[in-house]
């Protein structure tokens, strides 16, 4: 959300909030008393069977929640969310590759994109966001299955019914129930939205929904994160937390199938503020409780989870298809990654043991330098961005897990000679019988002076060919290599090779696969 000394301005160029249909009912005190609980299970019949039968979804918001400091505190709502289900903690983008603010965090958690694609870098996002292109979860469910009911409540109007210029959450959404924090006071504002919600969630098709609290946001700009006011923050959203948890309950107990998802769009400073580099900044998390999860897992900094993975499990748990443009993939989807099976050699920072079949060849290394940079090593976000926080390793956001890096900068920080020329070699993969091949990698290029990355294959164990090569800067990006295969060839081998390199930049890698075609 917006700093204090902004939200004044940004509400002053608001239009005004519009009652949405959905919102009378959520503004009910006490919803538990206001209004009759209605069994999900009345109706009769086939009817009856279908509504316990099809899958529900909860997405529940809370802006601006430092994990570590949550699980310090009396929160029995998030500790049984975690005791049920299984938590990824996940390190955001840092800039110049986007700021670590509401506009952006939101929009990566509910559209499933990158700051690169939906293009809300800020708060201030004013047209040049890209929503319509790269829509929230909420509007693609919407418009796949029109049959499902879509819901969200919030005390942002920027999510939901207003903003510099369009809300993130679209109008197609069946209800959107909006308040305003800022002006209202977010303490009673998050009191008004979890009445909402536990009213809509206690009706009859409460299919897909997301509810938002800002009240931790706005304690951790007051007090800072290492402060008592944020942890009273945090323990008065967990009894919101609670609230619904206690409908999902009730549902479940009646045979109905739920999964929860819960996640952040960005941490706080332990003196307070948001929107930088620092870890505690670019710090978040998923959890999610339903199927696939294992329960009380809790994973460590590095895992090969994204917060982009949110939009396409919410897609998987309702039976709609996943399309293209998303950067996520499901939670609990299988890991493609040769690399993410080293997550445990490198939890000290990074490691030259190549994965079985895979080697580095450094005989054309310059001497000394930063051992733990020498040659291609393998690592993750965290320990990479900790060794140079700037330099634009914040836009690593396409690797996951553990990566393969070449890094000349941090290896010539330490006296040495000569320059950086490392090769990373793939095991062989089969392309017998295809005219062709394509080459799919992430990558994060910045290029420098006379560095230059080469992608090269080799077939049957011939020599190497170079076939792209990388000069200018080519960060956070999806290349698909085309490579065409000589007649008669079996087996084609990769090689990546960061060369020319003088306290230059850097290339980092990941997911590699080779697609036989033709």
């Amino acid at each position: 959300m917006l700093p204090m000394s902004s939200r004044v301005l940004a509400r002053a160029l608001l239009a005004p909030l519009v009652l949405v249909p959905g919102l009378l009912a959520g503004l009910a005190a006490d919803p538990a008393a206001a209004a009759p609980r209605a069994d999900p299970t009345s109706a009769t019949g086939v009817e009856a069977a279908a509504r316990i039968a099809r899958p529900h979804v909860l997405v529940v918001g809370i802006d601006g929640l430092r994990l570590d400091v949550a699980e310090r505190q009396r929160t029995p709502a998030l500790h049984a969310l975690m005791a049920r289900g299984q938590t990824w903690r996940t390190l955001l983008y840092a800039p110049p590759f986007s700021t670590t603010k509401s506009g952006p965090g939101w929009s990566t958690n509910l559209t499933g994109t990158w700051p690169d694609k939906h293009k809300i870098k800020d708060n201030d996002w004013g047209a040049s966001g890209d929503v319509a292109d790269h829509p929230d979860v909420l509007t693609r469910v919407e418009r796949a299955r029109p049959e499902l009911s879509t819901y969200a409540a919030a005390g942002w109007p920027d999510l939901t019914s207003g903003g510099p210029d369009r809300p993130v959450i679209s109008s197609a959404v069946d209800t959107r129930v909006s308040y305003d924090g800022d002006a209202d006071g977010w303490t009673g504002t998050d009191a008004r939205v979890a009445d909402a919600a536990v009213t809509h969630l206690r009706g009859p098709h409460p299919d897909a929904s997301f509810v938002y609290f800002g009240a931790v946001d706005e304690a951790g700009h007051e007090c800072g994160a290492a402060h008592a006011c944020y942890a009273d923050a945090i323990r008065r959203t967990d009894a919101h937390l609670g609230r619904l948890m206690r409908v999902v309950a009730e549902r479940r107990a009646r045979g109905e199938t739920w999964t929860v998802l819960l996640t952040t769009d960005h941490g706080h400073k332990d003196a307070g503020g948001h929107g930088g580099v620092s870890p505690h900044e670019r710090a978040s998390f998923l959890t999610m409780d339903g199927a696939g999860a294992y329960p009380g897992q809790v994973s460590g900094d590095d895992s090969p989870v994204r917060n982009v993975d949110l939009v396409p499990t919410v897609l998987r748990q309702l039976g709609v298809p996943a399309p293209a443009d998303l950067d996520g993939r499901p939670l609990t989807a299988p890991d493609p990654d040769p690399f993410d099976a080293l997550t445990a050699t490198v939890a000290g920072g990074a490691t030259h043991e190549a994965p079985p079949g895979w080697d580095v060849d450094d005989a054309a290394m310059g001497t000394g330098g930063d051992a733990r940079w020498r040659g291609w090593a393998f690592t993750g976000d965290a320990r990479w961005s900790a060794a140079q926080r700037y330099q634009g390793r914040g836009g690593n956001v396409r690797e996951r897990g553990t990566f393969a890096v070449a890094d000349s900068d941090e290896w010539a920080d330490a006296p040495h000679t000569g320059r950086f020329d490392s090769t990373l070699r793939s095991p062989s993969y089969d392309v017998g019988g295809h005219a062709s091949a394509v080459v799919r990698f992430a990558s994060h290029y910045k290029g420098h002076a006379d560095q230059a990355g080469q992608l090269a294959v080799s077939f049957d164990g011939g020599p190497a060919q170079v076939v792209r090569t990388w000069r200018a800067s080519r960060p956070h990006t999806i290349e698909h290599v085309p490579v065409a295969v000589p007649a008669g060839a079996e087996r084609m081998s990769v090689q990546w090779r960061l060369t020319g390199a003088a306290n230059g930049w850097y290339w980092a890698v990941d997911e590699p696969s080779v697609t036989p075609t033709g």
